[in-house]
């Protein structure tokens, strides 16, 4: 519901694992975690998931369900992602999203 859509909110509190700029090998299988905060009013609602939207890392349909993570608290999020196997700098970038396909709070990479 749009009420739900405006009191929503992420946001990027720091890298738990993969920092930015580090260097993988070429299909390696990684885990990144980010550690994201619940600022808004509201407990993430159910179905709210960490949707790929985005990157020249190609790494399909990867979305992690994370839901029931109360207002103020923060909370680690992990996708398990399989480097490519060209050699150079690559990324993909994750944003929350609704049930309903609203994207909210900051961008992850």
């Amino acid at each position: 519901n749009s009420g739900q859509n405006l009191q929503v909110g992420a946001h990027f509190v720091r890298d738990l694992t993969i920092m930015d700029g580090q260097m993988v090998t070429p299909g390696q299988e990684v885990e990144k975690t980010w550690l994201i905060k619940n600022t808004g009013k509201i407990p993430w609602p159910k179905g709210t998931r960490l949707v790929c939207i985005g990157g020249n890392w190609p790494v399909g349909d990867v979305s992690v369900l994370v839901e029931d993570v109360l207002p103020s608290m923060e909370t680690p999020v992990s996708v398990t992602l399989k480097a490519p196997n060209e050699m150079g700098r690559q990324s993909a970038r994750f944003q929350l999203q609704l049930a309903n396909g609203r994207r909210f709070g900051h961008r992850y990479w």
